[in-house]
This record gives structure tokens, sequence and C-alpha cells, in this order.
């Protein structure tokens, strides 16, 4: 497998799961002008960012609107998790998450709670992280089902294991649509490397010098 080193949280967190995860999913969502909507999925685990497992989502549902986010969340966890009789070597390669994390807030989590209680999966360990006020990352909500939601300190280790999360989920998913981001830059009049960094930005609220140390310097 190709997998790159990360921090790995070395201890469980009574507030996030009851046990130390050996496999997490994380969950985002896309669009571009309102065409060309998809989710992406990534998948860390203690030996580093699985990405052989890495998926895209095309969303197919004609009746999804443009930006529904709830809507591309149930296709999206729909297509993952409802596993058909042909799909059972798949399935073999692809094990259950011990925790699922989610770019939204509870608007997103009752989606995909309502997506998978509609196939009849349950028991996934499920966490919605909202970006906090003004998109200022280090001040995010964790929403779990059936608890109050709270935030880290900005200094927790997990903290910053989590906003790394993100970054690669947000990297997975805009590299998912270079394709149409050149299309869309051009038809727009933007530059296809000025258009790119300000989606980047918008889905990992980072500030434009944490955007070129965390991306540019390794020439992408």
């Amino acid at each position: 497998l190709h997998r790159r080193r990360h921090s790995f949280p070395t201890r469980r967190s009574s507030d996030l799961l009851p046990r130390m995860p050996q496999r997490i999913e994380v969950y985002d969502n896309s669009h571009i002008m309102g065409t060309h909507a998809l989710g992406a999925m990534i998948v860390a685990t203690p030996e580093g960012f699985d990405k052989r497992s890495y998926r895209s989502f095309n969303i197919k549902n004609a009746a999804t609107e443009p930006g529904d986010d709830y809507a591309m969340m149930r296709e999206v966890f729909t297509r993952r998790f409802q596993l058909k009789p042909a799909e059972a070597t798949a399935a073999e390669a692809s094990p259950l998450p011990d925790l699922v994390l989610i770019d939204g807030g509870l608007g997103q989590l009752h989606a995909v709670e309502e997506a998978l209680a509609a196939i009849g999966v349950d028991g996934l360990a499920l966490v919605a992280i909202a970006k906090g006020e003004d998109r200022h990352a280090g001040r995010e909500w964790f929403h779990l089902p059936g608890k109050e939601p709270f935030q880290l300190p900005v200094n927790d280790p997990r903290l910053h294991y989590l906003q790394r999360l993100r970054i690669e989920t947000a990297k997975g998913l805009l590299s998912a649509t270079r394709k149409s981001i050149k299309t869309i830059s051009y038809e727009v009049g933007y530059d296809d490397a000025s258009f790119f960094a300000r989606l980047f930005r918008q889905h990992t609220e980072l500030s434009p010098n944490q955007y070129r140390r965390q991306f540019q310097h390794k020439g992408e």
C-alpha cells in the first residue's frame, strides 16, 4: 500500500470513541459553481494514509439540487456502505471503519444517520466536524449522535491531527476535480493555479501562507 506517515493519535479519546481506531474514514463533498458535484473519502490508519483505499463519488442522482450537501452525503454513504452480492469481494477489501469523520455540522450528521438507517447499517462511530466561527481553523465544533456539541483546546494534539485529516481530504477531493477545474477556471477567466488554490483554502480554512506550507511546496 502507498502510505504516508502522519501523527496518528497514540491514545484514544473518550469523547470520540471507546477504543483506538485502526481505520478512520473521512468524507467531504464539493461542487464547482453548482456543477461537477462529487464526494471524496480518504482512509487513515496507524501506518499512515492508505491512498489505495481512497474513493471519489460522482453524484449521480439528477434530483439532487446543486449545493445540497445533505443529499450528497446521503448518496455517498449509501453507495459506500450498501453492498450488493456482486460486491462481496470489494466488501472484503473495504473493511468497516472504526471511526467516520464527516465534514459538516449537525445537519450533515443527521443526513448520514438517515442514509445508514435506510440501508440497515448501524454501529458506526460517527463524528461531524463543523467549521468554527468565521471558518477559523482551531475552533471547530464536534457533533456526535446523542451528545452535546463540544470543542477541543486549540493546542490539543488530537485537534491538530484531525485538521491534518481534513487537509488530506480536501486534497483528495480537489485532485478528483482537476480536469473540471481546468475547464471551469478557463471559462470564468481564472488561471488554473489560483482557482484551485481558492477552492482548496475554502475547504480547509487555511491562510495563504499556511496553504503554501502545506500544499504548494510539495509541487502540487
